[in-house]
């Protein structure tokens, strides 16, 4: 798979000693409340297993505000850059476990070491949902992708099918278009539920098939995928299957940390962005808030309240921050 490189700046502050507040995760979300705790005033940690989350691989945005135009690359970097202006340090490590509690302080196990903080903010995002079919896990790599925007260059000329109808799978399905030489786009439903703008801009693409109201219910091949089979028996011969039918959030680790969540796996999170677990917050497309609408404008938003009401809580219950703050700049 291709991954971006993103431009990690190299002079944040040494990690080190309590925190106001610790950040688990480095998406938009994650990013945005570092940007905001920061300002407040509170000492200010990141702990992330990579930089962006799927912003970072969202190839180009045309929905965020101020930019008629920019890559999901570029728009991380230019959050980060913001970050590192008020030294936050910003550390590549995987959390497992976040023990203690808002009277005690937060104990967050990560793979590299124990952090300490008054507060927690939960923004690990979501994975991409698997289809779950026959030859699906053998071939990842080998011709089955969850990620156009990294892949797509290796699929120059070649015949290749997606599999979702929403505004992600939508957006991926018109940058594929503009390498493979056929792009097959299989729907379960009789329409898409991307934007009419979006599947305009699809439907206009020539070497564009859309498959509607079928399901994927095998991949198949060799050494690399060579087909898949469709519900009806079809078999349609490809080079690769993209799959983007949705996320899910990482269930298993609320549950582990004693986090209440709702049907769908997402952590509950009230007006401030609280959990159900005192003094550990939330953002981002982790959460129930918005109405579950995962967007990077949302998560943005969802990060700098959940700082804000951090800053309130910290004031109110300890007379200033760490950094010596004590009111609003």
């Amino acid at each position: 798979m291709v991954m971006f490189k993103l431009t990690l700046p190299q002079t944040f502050s040494e990690a080190g000693g309590e925190y106001d507040v610790i950040i688990v995760g480095g998406g938009v979300a994650g990013l945005t409340a570092a940007l905001y705790s920061a300002r407040y005033g509170l000492k200010t940690i990141v702990l992330t297993k990579d930089i962006g989350g799927t912003t970072a691989i969202a190839g180009i945005i045309e929905d965020y505000p101020g930019f008629e135009q920019i890559s999901g690359e570029e728009l991380v970097n230019r959050i980060v850059r913001q970050v590192k202006k008020y030294g936050v340090p910003i550390i590549l490590d995987i959390v497992s476990e976040i023990k203690g509690n808002l009277d005690e302080k937060f104990r967050v196990i990560g793979s590299s070491g124990e952090y300490i903080g008054r507060t927690v903010i939960i923004a690990v995002g979501a994975e991409r949902r698997r289809l779950n079919v026959p030859g699906e896990e053998k071939y990842i790599g080998r011709g089955v992708s969850y990620c156009a925007v990294c892949d797509a260059p290796l699929f120059k000329d070649k015949v290749v099918a997606i599999v979702g109808g929403g505004d992600s799978a939508v957006k991926e399905a018109i940058h594929l278009s503009q390498f493979v030489k056929k792009l097959y786009v299989i729907h379960r439903r009789k329409q898409f539920r991307a934007i009419h703008l979006l599947v305009e801009k699809l439907l206009s693409r020539p070497n564009v098939e859309t498959v509607l109201e079928r399901r994927v219910v095998e991949i198949g091949g060799n050494d690399r995928v060579k087909y898949v089979v469709l519900d009806d028996g079809r078999r349609l011969n490809v080079d690769g299957v993209f799959i983007d039918i949705g996320i899910v959030p990482p269930k298993e680790f609320f549950i582990k940390n004693s986090l209440k969540v709702d049907e769908k796996g997402y952590l509950i999170v009230d007006s401030r962005q609280m959990t159900s677990r005192e003094g550990i917050f939330a953002a981002g497309d982790c959460t129930n808030a918005c109405n579950r609408f995962h967007q990077i404008v949302t998560a943005a938003a969802q990060g700098a309240l959940a700082a804000d009401s951090i800053f309130k809580l910290i004031i109110n219950r300890y007379g200033e921050t760490l950094l010596k703050i004590s009111g609003y700049r």
